[in-house]
């Protein structure tokens, strides 16, 4: 179960680091492949150089043109909604928190190898996390319950970058 929660831990710094990656280099691979399925689909695909019309606002041109208004105005958008989100349900530590974690991961991990044993045999974070709101346990352990509850969050944050 320890290993779950850095397993964790470190998928989402890994998440984080590929959106940084993604934002520094990916919109060309974007742009190819949506040229390509464009292509194939027979999609008319604008002048990326063309003055762009977004929106409501078709009766006057930006000053900008079609590809720096889907790198920018977009891509670059939709990447950053992305680091909020992860930054808003995984920046739940401070440093006060994270020496208290320690401690209270490190009590944790004692008491559910050797106390408890509606701890003993289970299959995944979910069903600790569901044992320990069952027994209670989550009050004695708030920070490791926070951090269970954070580690079921990612998948759902990961999949939504990839």
């Amino acid at each position: 179960m320890d290993q779950d929660i850095v397993n964790a831990m470190g998928l989402l710094a890994l998440t984080k680091q590929r959106l940084q990656t993604m934002k520094k280099s990916g919109f060309g691979s974007l742009m190819e492949n949506v040229s390509s399925f464009c292509d194939k689909h027979d999609i008319m695909i604008p002048n990326m150089d063309a003055r762009c019309f977004p929106g409501k606002w078709k009766h006057r041109a930006l000053d900008v043109t079609y590809s720096h208004h889907l790198r920018v105005d977009i891509f670059y958008t939709v990447i950053d909604l992305h680091f909020q989100e992860l930054n808003r349900r995984f920046n739940a530590f401070d440093s006060n928190q994270l020496r208290d974690l320690s401690y209270q991961l490190d009590s944790f991990i004692l008491y559910a190898r050797g106390v408890d044993k509606r701890l003993f045999g289970l299959k995944g974070i979910s069903d600790l996390a569901k044992v320990l709101v069952k027994s209670d346990l989550h009050q004695a352990w708030p920070l490791v319950y926070l951090l269970i509850k954070l580690t079921l969050i990612l998948p759902v944050a990961t999949a939504s970058v990839e």
